[in-house]
């Protein structure tokens, strides 16, 4: 599971959700971790308050008495700000750092967001040549660190620029975490998107869509999020393309936009419920 999938928890609102009264620290979501029996915390840096060496040793010490591996999630929101950055860019490469400290394999990173979004190939070809460098630049500190980068299709542009992108930099060290509702809301297939990333994938954020009434092409507009099964998206037929997928080893699910009148908690527990009961069936 994602983090992500508690923003509100811990006080975090879009335009589309409203606030809860419940708040969490990080030491609340551990606790629910625990319970659930996870084998992977996707960790939103963000949702971590202390990165003092200290505070990170005992984080490390607390993941491996639950027994769960912690993939390391920089960007929010919007990453590299698709290569104009410095100041992001060595932000980028400390996290990388700090994911090695946790024990990592891999990192997530994002390198925009749906404001990045735009029809226009030749806009999206730019912001692609200049992510090239910096990419390039996590990539050989991930190389050092023994550590895999996950780069994110985070509604900032389709899965074949991101298959563009990753294939461009060549390196073993950096591949796609694959979001299959935000390959949805770009406008892409997902079952084609996940065959067509299938070699350079290397985690996947799951979700399902509530669809009807979407705005398709909008990546910015209200996308409401359902448990697994329960909403549009060919599930079944998206797990099947990852089982495909060679490196595609860790499986988060991930949730955001829940309707009205629905916990995150909830829809996290059937989604998490419905994929452990697809892979039982086809062990």
């Amino acid at each position: 599971m994602d983090s992500f999938s508690f923003h509100r928890f811990f006080g975090e609102t879009n335009r589309w959700e409203v606030p809860i009264g419940q708040r969490w620290a990080l030491g609340d979501l551990l606790a629910y971790v625990d319970g659930l029996g996870a084998d992977v915390l996707s960790l939103q840096t963000i949702h971590v308050a202390d990165k003092s060496a200290s505070a990170m040793s005992e984080l490390r010490d607390e993941l491996g008495r639950m027994g769960v591996e912690c993939i390391y999630s920089w960007g929010h929101r919007n990453g590299l700000e698709n290569g104009r950055s410095p100041e992001k860019l060595a932000d980028a490469l400390a996290a990388v750092r700090a994911a090695s400290e946790l024990g990592c394999r891999t990192v997530r990173v994002v390198c925009g967001d749906q404001d990045s979004w735009s029809r226009d190939r030749a806009v999206r070809g730019l912001q692609i040549s200049q992510l090239r460098a910096p990419l390039a630049d996590i990539g050989r500190e991930a190389e050092r660190l023994g550590l895999v980068v996950a780069v994110e299709n985070h509604a900032d542009r389709p899965v074949a620029d991101v298959v563009d992108l990753v294939a461009g930099v060549g390196s073993a060290h950096v591949g796609i975490c694959l979001d299959v509702g935000n390959a949805v809301r770009v406008g892409d297939d997902p079952v084609e998107a996940v065959e067509a990333a299938s070699p350079w994938i290397v985690m996947t954020h799951l979700r399902d869509l509530s669809t009807a009434g979407a705005p398709h092409g909008d990546p910015a507009g209200w996308w409401p999020c359902v448990a697994l099964g329960e909403g549009d998206l060919d599930i079944p037929g998206i797990l099947g393309a990852l089982q495909r997928a060679p490196r595609c080893d860790d499986w988060v699910v991930e949730v955001s936009n829940v309707w009205p009148r629905t916990s995150e908690l909830a829809v996290l527990d059937a989604s998490l419920a419905y994929l452990r009961a697809w892979l039982a069936a086809r062990a």
